[in-house]
């Protein structure tokens, strides 16, 4: 499955975009760094 998580960098957004990456879906996250960091998007 394709998905797009919106607020991919902060602590909620980064965890579901791990989860989903470890169950082999395809995932592609977006923020605006507001109260995100970088560092929590995974490469």
């Amino acid at each position: 499955m394709k998905l797009l998580i919106t607020g991919g960098a902060g602590f909620i957004g980064s965890n579901l975009c791990e989860h989903f990456l470890r169950e082999g879906h395809t995932v592609r996250c977006l923020d605006n760094f507001a109260t995100g960091k970088p560092a929590n998007i995974l490469p």
